[in-house]
């Protein structure tokens, strides 16, 4: 299973598909969506009990593959599933999700149409469920293909627009906060810049982290930068006030990393 894995997760960051997909893929795998079983299991709910059936357990292998919801998604053959060697319903959910991930990756490539419908089916089955729960929506078929309709022309729109797949190996996803300054169809390079930062509320220290890297060239900078609070900061905003702090400051840095390089290059 490490080396399905490790494809998996290399697979899933390298495609192009929305970051809010990757996380979810991430999530189902690591079993640490909000469902009534893992509610039940942290003491968080009285029953784990399907919202929608009432008829057994609300674990993915459930919600996403034997519901009757998900039973009537998967009928509508809007992706084929996997024939597999041995008994389906044998299979546990992160083996069956791992398995039609590789398969249509391997078979179509990072660019096939069947694997972003994949997701697509996990992803509406997700919403009508929370529609369902939160929005006293009833979760019927039609509320599926809405939903279902919805993602891929999100995704459609996303990945028909400029965008660099990472290479990432391991089960850790990547920043989802993207931010694009400016894009000029000029003979200029892409300049990429992933960020990230924290806080403790306990001890009020803080830490923003960067890599600023231009493709196909041989210049890339990254640091952190660790911070204090003088008073206590438990606003939400935190986190995007130390990524701005942390760009500032890596602006900063880069700029003096470039201007030193072009200096040696002259000399």
């Amino acid at each position: 299973m490490t080396d399905d894995k490790e494809r998996f997760f290399r697979t899933i960051w390298r495609l192009n598909i929305m970051p809010k997909w990757k996380l979810f893929l991430w999530k189902l795998w690591q079993n640490s969506l909000a469902t009534t079983d893992n509610l039940e299991n942290r003491g968080l709910t009285a029953s784990a009990n399907c919202p929608i059936c009432l008829e057994d357990r609300e674990d993915p292998q459930h919600l996403f593959r034997f519901c009757p919801l998900a039973v009537e998604a998967w009928d509508l053959n809007l992706c084929p599933l996997v024939p597999l060697t041995h008994p389906d319903a044998a299979m546990d959910f992160k083996s069956w999700l791992v398995h039609h991930v590789l398969h249509f990756a391997g078979t179509q490539g990072l660019q096939g149409h069947t694997l972003p419908v994949f997701i697509g089916i996990l992803w509406a089955i997700w919403k009508t469920r929370n529609a369902h729960i939160f929005n006293a929506s009833r979760a019927t078929l039609e509320a599926f293909r809405a939903f279902f309709q919805e993602g891929q022309n999100q995704q459609l729109v996303f990945s028909t627009a400029i965008s660099t797949p990472t290479d990432l190996l391991g089960g850790q996803p990547p920043g989802f906060k993207m931010v694009t300054f400016g894009l000029f169809n000029q003979a200029h390079h892409t300049l990429l810049i992933c960020s990230d930062g924290s806080w403790d509320t306990d001890s009020h220290n803080g830490v923003a982290a960067w890599v600023a890297d231009v493709p196909l060239s041989e210049y890339q900078v990254s640091g952190t930068q660790v911070m204090r609070a003088a008073q206590p900061y438990k606003s939400k905003h935190m986190p995007v006030v130390l990524v701005f702090c942390g760009l500032i400051l890596m602006l900063l840095k880069m700029s003096w990393s470039i201007r030193i390089r072009k200096c040696l290059s002259i000399s």
